[in-house]
């Protein structure tokens, strides 16, 4: 086949071949005399064509330099039994879009299951193609380098063959390149080709129908689903935008309050200042009163009463500081026993806990004896003990307890 005359020039590359294991065959491509693209399938058994294989193509003509030229296909369809609606499709976009545009179409071995589908697809090429039909290789090249156009062939006056011609191009128009909006020319009521023709349109308009219904569906499914990513990104937009807000707010609340706590501190270290200052003029006094010749019972009350600031001083310095782990322990287990307690209520539990007697505790929380007998008793009563328990004694208990 190759070189058999010594006219044809044969141009084969190892990659000019594609698998195709789902089909079962493996296409492969050569050139003749630099512009006829020759189509073969290598295969043990009947194939299905499904693809076109346009990349395939596409590396021929550029290795060639074909793509900037017209060119000429041919193609041996010995082992081709059943060509799919997607091959179809893709034949019908190479003939009719591909550039630079195809001059021939050559098919050649064509077997019986599909010689009609063959005549329906010559029904359709465009004016500007060649179309050839052939028996063997040898033929087909002889015609292609000649020439020779074999539409005329399906065009004869005969008026079966016209009818023929016309019920194919028909077919063709909506199966090869789906131009169903397009009627079906059908022949008068009385020519014997009416049923025919009339049966095909009807056929055509049902394809119609259901091609303007998927249309319909598809774009009733877009709009929704435009919807959806509408609505969608409203709520994301509006969940930013309230995220921003509430992250501001925190930033804000946080702002504040570390305002609030460096103005607490600011206070503190007043305080601290002021109760230091405070302590070191009680023990001046203190120490003045011991060296001072007065009298004695006078210097030793003198004496008692300083030290009794000094104490008060140092427990209200004591309660402004943090509290250990173990007093947040005790509050915290004293307060889930008796949820009833006040806070003032749980600060006097704390310090008879630490062993502060009644003046020293009212003194500190500024309260006259008279009152703090009355929360000793309202203690008493909140602490659910018996005329003869004392507080003291249980919160010692207690403490053990927690």
């Amino acid at each position: 086949m190759i070189n058999n005359n010594g006219k044809l020039h044969i141009t084969d590359k190892q990659h000019w071949r594609k698998n195709h294991p789902e089909e079962g065959c493996i296409k492969r491509i050569n050139v003749i005399n630099g512009n006829i693209i020759h189509y073969w399938f290598e295969t043990d058994q009947e194939v299905i064509l499904n693809s076109v294989d346009n990349d395939l193509l596409e590396t021929v003509l550029n290795e060639t330099g074909l793509h900037l030229r017209p060119f000429n296909v041919i193609m041996d369809l010995a082992c081709v039994r059943e060509v799919t609606c997607n091959y179809k499709h893709s034949i019908a976009n190479l003939l009719y879009n591909w550039k630079p545009p195809l001059r021939t179409v050559g098919l050649f071995n064509v077997s019986r299951p599909i010689g009609i589908l063959i005549e329906s697809l010559a029904a359709v090429v465009p004016q500007n193609v060649q179309f050839i039909i052939a028996d063997s290789y040898e033929e087909i090249v002889e015609k292609v380098l000649s020439g020779r156009n074999d539409l005329h062939v399906l065009e004869s006056r005969n008026e079966d063959d016209q009818m023929k011609h016309r019920f194919l191009e028909s077919v063709a128009k909506f199966t090869w390149l789906n131009m169903l909006e397009e009627p079906v020319p059908v022949p008068a009521f009385d020519n014997k080709y009416y049923p025919y023709f009339r049966a095909l349109d009807e056929i055509r308009s049902d394809l119609l129908s259901k091609e303007t219904d998927k249309r319909k569906e598809i774009q009733a499914m877009k709009k929704e689903f435009e919807n959806r990513i509408g609505h969608m990104n409203i709520k994301m937009n509006a969940q930013a935008e309230l995220n921003k807000k509430t992250t501001q707010n925190h930033e804000k609340q946080i702002r504040e309050l570390k305002g609030i706590i460096a103005s607490h501190e600011t206070e503190l270290s007043r305080l601290s200042g002021s109760f230091n200052e405070k302590m070191t003029a009680l023990r001046k006094l203190l120490e003045h009163i011991r060296n001072v010749d007065i009298d004695a019972r006078q210097k030793k009350k003198m004496q008692a009463l300083c030290q009794c600031l000094l104490d008060t001083e140092a427990m209200e310095k004591n309660l402004q500081n943090d509290l250990s782990e173990q007093e947040s322990d005790f509050l915290n287990a004293l307060q889930t026993r008796h949820p009833g307690l006040t806070q003032r209520e749980l600060k006097i539990c704390l310090l008879v806990r630490q062993n502060y007697d009644t003046d020293e505790i009212s003194r500190s929380l500024e309260i006259t004896k008279r009152g703090m007998e009355s929360i000793r008793y309202r203690l008493h009563k909140k602490l659910g003990l018996g005329k003869h328990q004392s507080i003291k004694a249980y919160l010692s208990r207690f403490i053990s307890a927690s």
